[in-house]
């Protein structure tokens, strides 16, 4: 499932219009960010990571079009496709016919969606799909499961990333 996954968001971002790009932005306000996104042709918000940092995601030159717009610090990030946006849309289509022929049981623990920021509903297909080209709310996430009484977060793998936007 899941190379399948990055099979067809490989096609989707090869199939872009212009170079991709996708950028942090930090310490500006997410609406103020979804404000200037849609000003702008080819750039969206990605990831609402945290208060201060949320992930814009597009072409190239959208994202340097509301680094210019927004006068906000930009942290580049090295990637080969514009995630979590609507030119994953193809990628989102074709996972959703993919996982119509993939059997699925319910979760045995809350698993928590980045579509929603809640714990996955009864459409698990559905929502696996759409969040291929809709943005990540990991901010939602940890708050739903602070408030779900999650006190303990563990990130495994390289870096802190992760345990940093918790804090």
């Amino acid at each position: 499932i899941v190379m399948k996954r990055a099979e067809l968001m490989d096609k989707a971002a090869h199939e872009m219009p212009e170079e991709p790009a996708m950028a942090a932005v930090m310490k500006l306000d997410p609406a103020k960010i979804e404000e200037i996104c849609a000003s702008i042709d080819g750039v969206y918000p990605a990831n609402y990571n945290s208060p201060a940092q949320t992930v814009i995601s597009g072409v190239k030159s959208g994202v340097a079009a509301f680094k210019e717009a927004s006068g906000a610090t930009l942290i580049d990030l090295p990637v080969s496709g514009a995630f979590h946006t609507p030119y994953m849309a193809s990628a989102s289509e074709g996972f959703a016919a993919f996982l119509d022929g993939v059997s699925m049981n319910a979760p045995a623990m809350p698993v928590y969606a980045n579509l929603t920021g809640g714990v996955y509903g009864d459409d698990i297909r559905a929502t696996l799909a759409a969040q291929i080209q809709s943005p990540v709310r990991w901010q939602t996430i940890v708050e739903a499961m602070i408030a779900d009484g999650v006190d303990t977060f563990i990130e495994c793998g390289a870096g802190k990333t992760l345990c940093n936007l918790i804090k």
